[in-house]
């Protein structure tokens, strides 16, 4: 085949789902202010949370400690759900978010493994096995 150029670097995707039940229709703009990732991308298993009324674009949803040591760990906002694969970082991401479903546990990023129950309580519809 001649003319045709490899422009993508081959990965190796995780099976985050078992199941996709539904996703939020028409997806979310992200707002990445402040997010770094060294890879450039957004993995996918991250939370995400609903839009913003003013801006109509959706953060990234992170899990902060209680003021004390002893209070529990809480959500930095409400989540909408899991984002579905992973997006590169970029001026005007576009992602499409999973609102119910089956979500492997092992397959999310260490921090959200070591909170599920407090996910699970913020997420009713997703099931995490």
């Amino acid at each position: 085949m001649q003319g045709v150029k490899k422009t993508a670097i081959g990965s190796f995707q995780k099976v985050i789902f078992e199941s996709v039940i539904d996703t939020f229709a028409g997806g979310v703009t992200l707002d990445l202010d402040g997010y770094t990732n060294p890879d450039n991308i957004v993995p996918g298993g991250t939370l995400i949370g609903r839009k913003d009324p003013v801006t109509g674009l959706a953060k990234i949803v992170t899990i902060e400690d209680g003021t004390a040591p002893e209070d529990p760990k809480t959500l930095s906002e409400k989540p909408l759900g899991y984002l579905r694969t992973d997006i590169p970082v970029d001026d005007n991401p576009l992602a499409a978010v999973v609102i119910e479903g089956i979500v492997r546990r092992q397959a999310l990023p260490e921090e959200y493994q070591e909170n599920i129950d407090l996910i699970d309580a913020a997420l009713p519809k997703m099931t995490s096995v």
